[in-house]
């Protein structure tokens, strides 16, 4: 029997930094399709017209139909190599997870280039033995952590 995870929103936002104008960013979470009681692999999705500096977000899914093992949560295909943050940080919660992530400390800064659809998490679910049959949302969220931890793109 399968169980679709599905994302439900798209959150999508302009930001500044130092008082300039950034142009449209935006994080997804790419719908994937698991099997009771397997583990499924989804990635975050981030498309900026600016380089990005760093990053926060937090994603919540529903504790009954899916849990994360341990280092379910991932750097993505673009944060590796020469692009490997300096500073990546995880807190995973029953109801989902958070992350701080900061690609560098020094001028000059080595940023993630613009571009569409960049991989920049990949997230291991565990669907539960007992999940229900249909789908199940991955949200973003800005309720999880202490403070609770906002959805930030940093050009």
């Amino acid at each position: 029997m399968n169980c679709v995870v599905k994302s439900t929103l798209l959150v999508s936002f302009f930001l500044s930094f130092l008082s300039t104008a950034a142009g449209q960013n935006s994080l997804a979470i790419q719908d994937v399709t698991g099997r009771l009681g397997e583990t499924v692999e989804t990635s975050i999705l981030m498309t900026t017209t600016a380089s990005t500096h760093g990053f926060s977000l937090g994603v919540s899914h529903d504790e009954s139909q899916l849990s994360l093992p341990a280092n379910a949560v991932n750097e993505g295909l673009i944060l590796s190599g020469a692009l490997t943050p300096v500073f990546w940080q995880v807190n995973v919660f029953p109801t989902g997870f958070t992350i701080g992530c900061v690609t560098d400390f020094s001028f000059p800064f080595l940023t993630i280039p613009p571009g569409a659809d960049m991989e920049i998490v990949t997230v291991a679910y565990l669907v539960a033995p007992d999940a229900l049959f249909g789908s199940t949302p991955l949200s973003f969220t800005t309720s999880l952590g202490d403070p609770p931890v906002p959805n930030v793109l940093d050009n």
